[in-house]
This record gives structure tokens, sequence and C-alpha cells, in this order.
């Protein structure tokens, strides 16, 4: 096997950071437990943080970024992968202060990794990535909290993002009324191509709630946002509604009253895709292969090679 191999190399020079496509060495790797060749990666937020600097995902440089990887094991010190396994690496510490998915090649702890069936699709597998996992733990937590029956509408912030565009697309699968809300005024007709019933921006959203309470208008909210957002969210959720907060694009606060939980029995749920169990990982990924898959699916990503 050869030694060397391409990787995104992110460089930091004084106060500047660049990257470029770099040619590394195994030798340049941690030692772990499993070397894998990878096949697909994603593009997250967390790796567009991760190339900018940003100290919070990345503190130690020269760094290659990538939080996703799909690949085939090449050698193993776990008996419980083998050399030619298909393995998943998502939702994991990866790519943040070790080397990522941007590499031809990882070594990581076999704790980070899942074996998935040889003929399950890595390309739409890493199309979902940490975002579209994030989207469908939301979904199901949505989905379960109502018990008996399935929400009629439900609002998405963030909706042009990846969170945002996976739950838009899994929604509409099941026949379930979506508003995107979103700042991005260009991507209007991706998101109508996706099947959403209204579109809306902030200034609409806080135009509504100028009060503790606003006249309810949505079964269920996921938001990626916090801030002011969330704050205007929960007064427009119906009684016995649920809202999933899965990011912090706007703010890591948001002020609330407590009318629309004592009120109306709303619930807020914190939505956390690193705390999923292996088993709890796979079910999520079989679900993408079986009644998860959104039709137009193949809409929501570009393969770059």
């Amino acid at each position: 096997m050869k030694k060397n191999f391409k990787a995104l190399v992110v460089r930091k020079n004084k106060s500047s950071f660049l990257y470029d496509i770099e040619e590394r060495s195994i030798d340049d790797l941690p030692l772990n437990e499993l070397l894998i060749r990878v096949n697909y990666s994603n593009i997250n937020f967390k790796d567009a943080m991760s190339c900018q600097g940003n100290p919070s995902i990345t503190r130690r440089f020269p760094h290659t970024p990538g939080i996703d990887a799909c690949g085939t094991v090449i050698s193993s010190k776990n008996i419980n992968f083998l050399p030619g396994d298909s393995v998943v690496v998502i939702s994991k510490p990866m790519g943040l202060n070790t080397p990522g998915g941007f590499g031809e090649i990882i070594s990581i702890p076999a704790s980070w990794a899942l074996k998935i069936d040889k003929d399950y699709s890595q390309e739409s597998l890493m199309a979902y990535g940490t975002a579209g996992i994030t989207a469908i733990i939301a979904i199901k937590k949505i989905f379960n909290s109502m018990k008996n029956s399935l929400p009629s509408k439900v609002l998405i912030t963030g909706a042009s993002g990846g969170i945002g565009t996976i739950s838009i697309a899994i929604l509409n699968h099941f026949g379930i009324a979506v508003t995107a809300l979103t700042t991005h005024s260009e991507l209007i007709s991706l998101l109508n191509s996706l099947g959403v019933n209204d579109i809306i921006n902030p200034k609409e959203l806080y135009d509504l709630t100028k009060q503790n309470l606003a006249i309810p208008k949505w079964d269920a909210a996921i938001d990626v946002t916090g801030g002011e957002i969330l704050s205007s969210i929960l007064k427009l959720i119906k009684p016995g509604g649920h809202v999933c907060l899965a990011g912090n694009v706007q703010s890591t606060s948001f002020n609330a009253n407590v009318l629309p939980f004592i009120l109306r029995g709303i619930t807020l749920h914190g939505i956390n895709a690193e705390m999923l169990d292996d088993q709890q990982r796979y079910d999520t990924i079989k679900s993408l292969n079986s009644d998860w898959m959104p039709k137009n699916f193949s809409k929501l990503y570009d393969v770059i090679e």
C-alpha cells in the first residue's frame, strides 16, 4: 500500500488561514485501531468554521477537516473490523482536532466507526451526513411525541441549510405541510422545488409575536438558530406542540416567557446527534435506505470529484 495520499490541509499564517490540496503521509496520521480509505465525505457547517480557523472548532494547525466519512477498512487492530469492511464515521469528534474526512485516508479509534451493509449507498449516506441524521432525529422526536397523529403543519428554520433542506424533503415525503424560514431569497426556487407550502423571513415572524402569546400556526418546528427566532417560534406553536432545537446560528441564548409552556403545554426538545449509541445510529442509517428516503433526494446535493 502506498503511504502517501492527498488531503485538504488548512494552515495558519499569523492571523490568516489558507487551505489547499496537499500530499500527506500515513506517518502524519495519529496511531489508532483503524486505517480507512475514504470514499465519500461531505461539507458540514463545522468544516467551514474549521477552514476559517474558528477556535471553538479547531485550535491546532496544520489541520485536515471533515467530520463525516464513509469508506473501506484498510487495516484493523480491532477484532470487530476486518479489511474490506464498509464503515461510516458520523457525528463523532473526528475532523475537529484530529485529521478528518477531507483526506483520502483516515486513522481513527474503532469506537468512532460503524460497520454498514455493503449494499448501502455511501454516496447517499454522506449526502445526509450529520445534518441529515440530526434532521431525522428531530422529526422522529416530533412523530413519537405526537403518538396518535402526525403533525399537519411544521415550521423549519435555516431552511436553506443542511438540516433545513433535508427536514423539508422528509416531511414533504410524508405529506406534511412545511413553512420554510430563510434569509436567503436567492434560494426560494430551491425551496419551492422541495415542496414547501410557504416561505417567510425573520421579520415576518417577529411581526407576529410582539406579545407573550400569538395566534398559533404550527404543530411543530425544527429550529437551528436559537436567539430571537426561537423566542418567537415558541409563541406560535399550537397546544401540545413540539419544538426541536438543533443549532445556534443566530445565538446561543434566547428569551422566553412561561405562557406557551403552561397555557399551551408545548415542549422544547434539545437535539444532539453525537448522543446516539451505535444501535440508534445503525437504526437511523437503516431508515435512510427504506421508507424515509425522499423521492427528490438527489436534488439536495452535488457530487464533487
